[in-house]
């Protein structure tokens, strides 16, 4: 579901650590009192004996009505069955001077006469304790959940509890996007039952659609479909995970208790809850009417993040977490993209070409030539969504035509994804006095709010001893397996070449 609120997990946050200074020696006392509040009228004759002495002892101590609390004890003194009750209860030395009250036998049409006399005569007081009633509820409602997560949290250590809450929320998003995705396999079935079946999830994205806009027309069907069906696999999911712990001898005391699994449900319940009060415009559903922010993050998913599952629904499946995408390389698309590629003219310019034309759908590619002249060259920028380049040796005809494309890019009508540079690095020059020039600007676009930079490492092609190393088509392929599961900098090298480029592009030593 989407729609993980960051805002709402720290306020739990704090709520549970709130949980361990209150003070839940004061349950008891208040819970006695709403006891006195809650059975305060007898609906039947049978319940005439239990709700009237409850009544007594609430208020039958003073406050105008003695006289009626003295006749309600010697009343409670008989027990109705059948027409009559014949058996007194007090004997003369310790009833003397109420003996006067009652007769041997009281009918069972008189019990159910004096109940009403009672009700009336203590409807006053009950009204107008209502309010006390309700806010009591309330406090000790509070107290009993807090006190509840108190004992929970006390259960396990610390480091145990965070890692048994993050287990069990991340299996409940895991069943969810496992769910999500084959909901959106199946509004694309040619069975009409899977379409069906799909169409329960197809109306969230009519709902906020690929312009990242709301329809007000499918609100309640979002709410009625969508949000009971992301519930419930995000429940699902998170028993699922309490029982594979459970599988591994991991529950128990001091491990993943069951209060914990309880607290998880409890929360994602809650969070569901807000979403629908919020009619699904939670954090992780924002319109941004130009062009989607660059995502911040690596391991969670966010509303920028989700925004671009919404524009292209084939990909970005995850909805806390962005595991399932990294295992099913749904991170990123070039579906629709225009590429332009720039001094890639060898066998590795060709090798990427050919992964592009058959294992993406593109939209075209076009190739650059940076001697050509400079208003041609901006005019082919302008038409371009994704510009791959490799320029050896020359850092400047590099940045000169990185900031051509920041200048000239023009999205297509509609577009609302941000343009990429991908710079094709070898390790043949990584310790040129020019690329350690161009790692300054390098960093530079890397940061850049309004552009998506990458950086890729690509290995030596041929070895001191003549022969190949990486073969283009091996490496085309490595590139874009890391780039579909969201990588920014890709070293496809030996290991040392790898750490040694990572220090040096990012910490520039």
């Amino acid at each position: 579901m989407t729609m993980f609120s960051h805002k709402f997990f720290l306020v739990i946050v704090i709520f549970l650590a709130a949980a361990y200074y209150f003070p839940a020696n004061q349950i008891l006392p208040s819970l006695s009192h709403l006891s006195r509040l809650t059975t305060i009228h007898p609906k039947t004759p049978y319940s005439l004996r239990t709700g009237l002495s409850t009544t007594i002892n609430a208020y039958g101590q003073g406050k105008n009505n003695e006289s009626c609390g003295s006749f309600l004890r010697d009343l409670l003194g008989h027990r109705a069955t059948g027409k009559e009750a014949n058996t007194p209860y007090y004997d003369a030395q310790s009833q003397s001077g109420r003996s006067s009250y009652l007769q041997a036998s009281i009918s069972t049409s008189s019990i159910i006469a004096l109940h009403n006399i009672t009700t009336e005569t203590l409807q006053s007081t009950a009204e107008s304790s209502a309010h006390e009633m309700v806010t009591a509820l309330i406090k000790i409602s509070i107290i009993y959940f807090i006190s509840y997560i108190a004992s929970a949290i006390s259960s396990s250590p610390f480091p145990i509890l965070v890692i048994s809450f993050i287990w069990l929320y991340f299996t409940g998003s895991l069943f969810f996007d496992m769910a999500h995705y084959c909901l959106h396999k199946f509004s694309k079935s040619p069975y009409w039952i899977l379409r069906r079946i799909g169409y329960l999830h197809e109306v969230h994205h009519l709902y906020f659609n690929r312009r990242l806009k709301f329809n007000e027309r499918y609100l309640w069907q979002n709410m009625l479909c969508e949000l009971p069906l992301e519930l419930s696999c995000q429940l699902l999911g998170t028993w699922l995970g309490y029982l594979v712990a459970e599988a591994f001898s991991l529950t128990g005391p001091g491990f993943l208790s069951r209060e914990i699994f309880h607290l998880v449900l409890i929360f994602e319940v809650l969070r569901s809850f807000v979403v629908a009060i919020l009619e699904g415009r939670d954090s992780n559903h924002q319109s941004y009417s130009s062009v989607v922010p660059k995502d911040p993050h690596t391991f969670l998913v966010g509303p920028e993040y989700h925004a671009l599952h919404h524009v292209n629904p084939s990909a970005y499946i995850g909805s806390s977490f962005r595991v399932f995408d990294w295992f099913l390389g749904s991170s990123y698309t070039l579906r629709s993209r225009r590429v332009t590629m720039a001094g890639l003219a060898g066998s590795f310019g060709q090798a990427m070409k050919r992964e592009l034309q058959t294992r993406e759908s593109v939209n075209c590619i076009h190739e650059l030539s940076v001697a050509e002249d400079e208003k041609i060259i901006a005019e082919t920028l302008s038409n371009t969504d994704v510009l791959i380049i490799s320029l050896e040796n020359k850092c400047k005809s590099v940045v000169k035509t990185i900031d051509l494309f920041k200048a000239h890019h023009k999205p297509r009508p509609g577009c609302l994804l941000l343009p990429e540079v991908w710079y094709i690095a070898s390790s043949n020059h990584s310790s040129t006095s020019v690329e350690k020039g161009f790692t300054d600007h390098a960093r530079k676009y890397y940061d850049a709010e309004n552009i998506i930079y990458r950086h890729i490492l690509l290995p030596k092609y041929t070895s001191r001893f003549g022969t190949t190393f990486f073969g283009p088509d091996f490496v085309a392929k490595a590139v874009l397996w890391w780039i579909r599961r969201g990588a920014r900098y890709i070293p496809i090298t030996t290991p040392r070449a790898a750490i040694s480029g990572c220090f040096k592009f990012f910490y520039n030593t």
